[in-house]
């Protein structure tokens, strides 16, 4: 994890969601690792919302946390709707999210699930990154 920016939680406004994610993206984004990735976590940080609102429920909440190399983006909803094997492929959301991140993921949650993608910063992982070696695609998909 980064020491720059400390990973920022903020729950969203289902009316107002996608818009408000891009701006927490913008005002938290670590300018150090992160900046030339911006546009990027922008669009993901909303594609992820506007799923939350498509397909999940109240409350919605977003966490920024930049690891350095890449952009970790969560969004925990209350819904329990976890996508097929063959969705995320047909939803024009989730074939942005598969072409710019790093791997993503919906998984189930103790309240609801959980969306999350790695977003690639630009910066190289350092030589202390147990993760350095082992970023791979993840689809995460339940029947």
């Amino acid at each position: 994890m980064c020491d720059n920016i400390p990973q920022t939680t903020v729950s969203l406004p289902a009316g107002e969601a996608p818009r408000e994610a891009r701006r927490v993206v913008r005002a938290a984004l670590c300018r150090e690792h992160a900046e030339r990735a911006d546009a990027a976590v922008e669009l993901i940080a909303s594609e992820l919302v506007t799923d939350s609102i498509k397909h999940g429920a109240p409350p919605i909440e977003l966490t920024v946390e930049c690891q350095v190399a890449d952009v970790l983006v969560t969004v925990r909803d209350g819904g329990s709707w976890l996508p097929t094997a063959d969705h995320p492929t047909q939803d024009l959301s989730w074939m942005l999210v598969d072409k710019v991140a790093h791997s993503w993921g919906v998984e189930p949650a103790a309240q609801g699930r959980l969306l999350w993608c790695r977003v690639p910063s630009g910066e190289l992982p350092s030589a202390d990154d147990p993760d350095r070696q082992s970023r791979t695609v993840v689809r995460v998909a339940f029947t």
